[in-house]
């Protein structure tokens, strides 16, 4: 049965749908790689799964229930994502970037748990990088893209979305972690497709 699935998506901006009939199905613990040329609508489609962007038709659902009907934090729960944009945290440790994915599980005062700082821990241990914790983040950005990455693994979200780009000339260290979580990446060419309003 599968775990993650879109029927009769429909994706696009300002109502303009630019892609549709966007079926889906992947069982938990497996793979699915959607691969196309840049503006074949990759990220729009991963954007409208994880509801950055709003679908504009069909569903996407996670264990048989309807992303779009759960509450912001349940969503952060379930759903971990890493699309391309590259965050620019100033003063924050390595660490503190990693804990962040920490957040949806804390209390209203957003305090960690002896439990959340061993998660983070685990999670920097896990991708060899224990040693950059307490390193100032934006000054490893060039050595070390794959913190998002990690965030996402720690954050324990029962979906992985990586939006890969085509630029990482190898696979990042985390890779090889995530591909043991329940993952998927990128996207690609659809039966569906429309020509964009802008070409």
């Amino acid at each position: 049965m599968s775990y993650f699935e879109t029927r009769g998506l429909a994706v696009g901006y300002n109502g303009q749908v630019l892609i549709h009939d966007i079926d889906i199905s992947i069982e938990k613990g497996k793979i699915l790689t959607l691969i196309g040329p840049n503006g074949a609508g990759k990220s729009t489609i991963l954007k409208s799964i994880t509801r950055h962007l709003q679908k504009i038709g069909g569903e996407v659902s996670i264990g048989g229930r309807d992303v779009y009907r759960w509450a912001a934090r349940e969503m952060a729960r379930q759903v971990a994502v890493v699309l391309t944009d590259r965050i620019r945290p100033e003063l924050m440790t390595c660490g503190e970037v990693v804990a962040a994915g920490r957040y949806p599980y804390t209390n209203a005062l957003g305090r960690l748990t002896a439990a959340d700082r061993e998660i983070v821990r685990q999670s920097l241990e896990r991708v060899h990088a224990l040693e950059l914790e307490d390193r100032q983040y934006l000054a490893l950005v060039p050595l070390f893209d794959e913190t998002q990455a990690e965030e996402a693994l720690e954050d324990s979200g029962e979906l992985v979305i990586l939006r890969r780009s085509s630029s990482w000339t190898s696979p990042p260290p985390i890779w090889t972690s995530a591909t043991r979580s329940n993952c998927w990446t990128s996207s690609g060419r659809w039966p569906g497709r429309r020509a964009s309003p802008w070409s």
